[in-house]
């Protein structure tokens, strides 16, 4: 039912002439089951919300969004955060190895998830992908 509302939502947003006026190419590409999708950390709404739009618009599952817990402490983002399919994840030393495991459980039930590749998003608008990816 709470993922239902989400996708309402996201039809909603989506009608808006603006995002219908967003071009995407490649977007074949996407939406296969069991994908990881990794990003820059802007700002985790829009990047897991055009992702999640894109995957809206080709009339695919949304991608389940890895979010800090720390979204959870405020009653009105935790509320919009349910909306949509999310792996809350805690936050500090050690959670590497929780992230994994939940990441790992979501995809093996053949969802896609939307990784930020760093912890938190971008706070001088610096956006530097990791080598390693």
């Amino acid at each position: 039912m709470v993922h239902a509302l989400g996708k309402t939502l996201m039809e909603l947003f989506t009608s808006k002439p603006f995002y219908r006026s967003i071009k995407v190419r490649g977007d074949e590409h996407l939406g296969a089951p069991r994908t990881l999708y990794i990003s820059n950390h802007a700002d985790i709404v829009r990047e897991a919300g055009l992702i999640n739009y894109v995957l809206h618009r080709r009339g695919l599952p949304l991608a389940a969004i890895v979010v800090g817990d720390n979204l959870y402490e405020n009653i009105f983002t935790r509320s919009f955060m349910r909306l949509f399919p999310t792996i809350p994840v805690p936050r500090g030393p050690g959670s590497g190895l929780v992230v994994g495991q939940r990441v790992e459980r979501v995809l093996g039930e053949g969802r896609a998830v939307w990784l930020a590749q760093n912890r938190g998003r971008s706070k001088d608008g610096r956006n530097v992908t990791e080598p390693a990816i």
